[in-house]
């Protein structure tokens, strides 16, 4: 079993009025992930990521294929404590972004979850902090934004109201890359 700092009995579900507080439901948790398993993350990685380019859209490295179950079953148990809601396995995608790498909305529209409602979690496994690689949730006037740190987890409630763009990163971050996990969970009807 991976040892997740948050996987303690208990703890999801104390964090439940914090996520029911945002603009947007949304949870936005720091230090989730230990450094040594990111760096395992990182190094599974190798070699596998394809480039994605599209103006209009976006421009990024991606991975679909590989899944790491323990992982994303213990990231869905605690997305499902943290919301209250009941999700099944969804779609995973590793994501790496590094300078001059951007994801717009309409990408988001492209590849967001086939149902309605569905909660997006995001595991950042990076090396360092970048400030510009935040991940900005919006619905009309309300929005929420992921600030980027290694070790950031967030949940977030999506609905087909709800879209997602990850801001442009400039030279300011150098050599610096974003490494991320995102999984779009499905939520089950009561």
């Amino acid at each position: 079993m991976i040892a997740l700092p948050y996987s303690l009995k208990g703890f999801a579900e104390a964090l439940k009025p914090a996520y029911d507080a945002m603009p947007i439901p949304a949870l936005i948790l720091p230090n989730a992930i230990a450094p040594a398993l990111a760096r395992k993350l990182r190094a599974r990685l190798q070699g596998k990521l394809e480039r994605f380019d599209f103006p209009t859209r976006g421009a990024y490295r991606q991975h679909q294929a590989h899944r790491d179950a323990e992982l994303e079953a213990q990231l869905r148990l605690f997305a499902q404590a943290v919301s209250g809601e009941r999700v099944e396995r969804g779609e995973a995608r590793w994501l790496l972004f590094g300078r001059g790498d951007y994801s717009l909305r309409l990408d988001d529209a492209r590849t967001r979850c086939t149902p309605d409602r569905f909660l997006e979690v995001t595991l950042d496994f990076s090396t360092r902090p970048c400030p510009d690689a935040r991940i900005v949730y919006t619905a009309g006037e309300r929005s929420v934004t992921v600030p980027h740190a290694p070790g950031i987890l967030s949940v977030v409630q999506r609905t087909a109201l709800v879209s997602r763009y990850q801001s442009y990163l400039t030279q300011k971050m150098g050599r610096a890359q974003v490494y991320r996990l995102r999984l779009q969970l499905p939520t089950l009807a009561e």
